[in-house]
């Protein structure tokens, strides 16, 4: 999931970390506030490795101020797949006002400045994986709620959110640790880990429509013929401004491209200047060009996350990229490979599990194979049962085939906003008038039962 969407801090999905696009920093500034001082928690490494007395420091960040003391309940987001820089701002917090709740955000395992031994050597990420991540929110929920107890004699109700992958822990966290979170919100979380997503692709083409599709396909069709011959290959990756990038590294740069404005309900970006290259018979690859450069920014194709070269960097530097601690999480566990459907792709046909496999080992120096299938049976996938848990997932949002769309009760609510525009981690932003009917309605859903789960 690396478009992770709350991310924390939420800084991020990904904000500067991993994918730089416009229109990712756009809705980040939708989900999260800076400002606030980081804290630090002093965190083990290895919760299930008895002989290990190593720690790190984990960061997070804390907002009081619509605290009702000392009882309030507090709120805490779940760090993901990038930095965390700051409180959560959005509905989250206008719920936090609402219910005089305090605010923390915690940072994920080797992203941002929470890495231990300050190393992303390959022997070291081993320590990354969500049951680690989960019990480092464990710990630190045990650790802070003794801290108020203490102080105040308290216990307090706690509730947890994410956005994307985070989504997935928060809806994870309260089925593992259901003595220490009281309910969940999984926005957009992609609880169910699948090795070949083709259903991804298979999405992007419906949410965006007929016309539009094809327009994409002419235009991947248009980039493979380019990438054909040498001198084609130099202008189609330098119209994109990807020259560096490996042919391999390409594909899946500019099937990104697309994903990311359908993703976050932004098609019309996407799809008018595609759409009318398309019907005057113009070159949509240059189209998706333009797009990319218009849209993500010129330094979309430079992104580490889609340069393998980049990815094999283990040094900790202050401007390092954390996109190989997500690729770590991909090949050795997660996957989510977005692969090309047999019958009308989108993106390459280049893009197999095979081609993902391979990379993996390219990048980590190993062969690799991700336990997708083991966290279904550790989690439950799709079917997890857990209550208290409420999903949230935008109609256009193509990781919603990752999601927990269906089979919703009184205890596990699960809400999809079917509209267009209604995308990935959107019913974390601040409501607004404007918004489509049945978003307003998932955030009204979610917001009475969280009123009766905090009753």
């Amino acid at each position: 999931m690396r478009y992770v969407c709350l991310l924390l801090a939420l800084n991020a999905f990904f904000a500067a970390a991993s994918v730089r696009s416009k229109l990712l920093e756009l809705h980040l500034g939708h989900v999260f506030k800076s400002g606030m001082d980081a804290k630090y928690f002093t965190q083990m490494e290895d919760h299930f490795d008895f002989a290990n007395n190593g720690t790190f420091p984990q960061r997070y960040y804390v907002d009081e101020s619509h605290w009702k003391r000392p009882d309030g309940p507090v709120f805490i987001m779940l760090g993901g797949e990038a930095p965390v820089s700051g409180t959560p701002g959005g509905f989250v917090e206008q719920l936090a006002a609402k219910h005089g709740a305090l605010l923390i955000a915690i940072e994920h395992r080797f992203f941002g400045e929470s890495v231990p031994n300050r190393s992303f050597e390959t022997a070291n990420l081993r320590l990354l994986s969500s049951q680690q991540a989960l019990a480092d929110y464990a710990a630190f929920v045990d650790s802070y709620q003794r801290s108020l107890t203490g102080k105040y004699g308290t216990r307090n109700t706690w509730i947890s959110f994410g956005g994307s992958y985070p989504g997935a822990l928060s809806a994870w966290f309260r089925l593992k640790y259901p003595h220490l979170i009281h309910a969940s919100l999984a926005s957009s979380g992609v609880v169910n880990t699948i090795l070949d997503f083709v259903t991804f692709d298979e999405q992007i083409a419906e949410s965006a429509g007929p016309t539009c599709a094809a327009a994409l396909r002419e235009a991947t069709a248009e980039i493979e013929r380019e990438l054909a011959s040498a001198s084609g290959e130099q202008a189609i990756k330098s119209a994109f401004r990807a020259s560096k990038l490996s042919t391999s590294d390409f594909y899946y740069m500019i099937a990104d491209s697309a994903v990311m404005a359908i993703q976050y309900g932004n098609t019309p970006s996407l799809c008018v200047p595609m759409t009318e290259a398309y019907r005057k018979g113009e070159s949509t690859a240059l189209a998706l060009a333009n797009f990319t450069l218009n849209v993500h920014g010129p330094d979309f194709s430079t992104s580490c996350f889609y340069d393998t070269e980049c990815l094999k960097n283990t040094k900790m530097t202050a401007d390092l990229d954390m996109s190989r601690s997500w690729w770590w999480m991909k090949c050795a566990e997660v996957a989510y490979f977005q692969t090309a459907p047999a019958k009308k792709p989108i993106r390459s046909q280049h893009l197999t599990v095979e081609w993902h496999l391979e990379h993996c080992k390219d990048i980590f120096g190993e062969e690799m194979y991700p336990r997708a299938d083991e966290d279904i049976v550790y989690y439950g996938g799709a079917g997890i049962e857990a209550t208290r848990v409420f999903y949230y997932n935008g109609w256009q949002d193509p990781w919603q085939r990752a999601g927990k769309t269906s089979g919703g009760s009184h205890e596990q609510p699960v809400c999809v906003a079917k509209c267009k525009g209604c995308g990935h981690c959107q019913d974390l932003h601040a409501p607004a008038s404007t918004d489509p009917k049945p978003l307003q309605v998932c955030r009204e859903r979610f917001a009475a039962s969280l009123q009766e789960w905090l009753a």
